[in-house]
């Protein structure tokens, strides 16, 4: 029992310390900066922004730890690469038992994004917009 936790910790800090030396790594190199002027700079319209920075978040996701995505990505949510690892780790599974899960939240980060009415609706029954 106690081998298998320290096993499962182990697994979890080297993630988070990772994470920690590649965040310091893309705000030295003003990542989200050249990111923002590549998204700029190919977007014709608002749906092709909108695609653009969920492919970008997204592959993001894969690699990053959520936290450092948020401060470096524009505060936006990717928790995807976190839970994939940790899931895979503590299920000892692969990514095959679970992926209709993450093409469910493909669908449903898409949903959200292209139509307004599902993130909107409860800040404009509450009066915020």
């Amino acid at each position: 029992m106690l081998c298998s936790m320290t096993r499962s910790s182990g697994i979890a800090f080297i993630g988070l310390s990772t994470a920690g030396i590649f965040i310091w790594l893309l705000t030295t190199e003003q990542v989200h900066q050249h990111i923002a002027e590549f998204v700029v700079s190919i977007a014709t319209n608002k749906y092709l922004v909108l695609l653009t920075i969920n492919l970008i978040l997204l592959f993001a996701g894969c690699f990053m730890d959520s936290i450092p995505a948020l401060i470096i990505l524009g505060r936006v949510f990717t928790p995807l690469g976190a839970c994939l690892f940790t899931v895979c780790a503590f299920g000892k599974g692969g990514t095959k038992e679970i992926i209709h899960y993450i093409l469910a939240l493909i669908v449903a980060v898409f949903l959200v994004t292209y139509i307004p009415a599902i993130s909107l609706t409860i800040p404009r029954l509450l009066g915020f917009t």
